[in-house]
């Protein structure tokens, strides 16, 4: 799979609402136009970008930024990882419930950051 998409989200379908191993892109209600390739030069490890606190040598890192014309976007719960122009049950790297609700108006840009740690040599 060709993992590069992120896609902001109002729902996900899961019985407690957190993405588990299985879920996958029809599992959560995604936000029309939210789908966002990844900033130039991403994914990558040691992310230089003095916002992304989750940076390391052994962590990959996706890199998405919404500028100002995105949007709007509203009650934003979760988001998801997936291939491009993804549709019902189409497979996701990750899914992420944020810890509460937010939204993204005209005049504000947004940065997000998934980091993933690589384990063993």
């Amino acid at each position: 799979n060709a993992f590069s998409r992120l896609y902001l989200a109002t729902a996900c379908s899961e019985s407690d609402g957190d993405p588990v191993k299985t879920s996958n892109y029809s599992h959560f209600t995604v936000v029309a136009g939210s789908e966002k390739a990844p900033t130039g030069g991403y994914p990558r490890t040691d992310c230089p970008d003095g916002d992304n606190t989750g940076a390391g040598t052994n962590v990959v890192t996706w890199k998405y930024e919404y500028s100002t014309g995105d949007g709007p976007f509203t009650d934003i719960t979760h988001s998801l990882i997936s291939i491009a122009s993804a549709s019902g049950s189409d497979p996701i790297l990750n899914g992420y419930k944020w810890t509460s609700a937010w939204s993204k108006d005209g005049s504000t840009s947004a940065k997000i950051f998934a980091n993933h740690e690589v384990e063993g040599t």
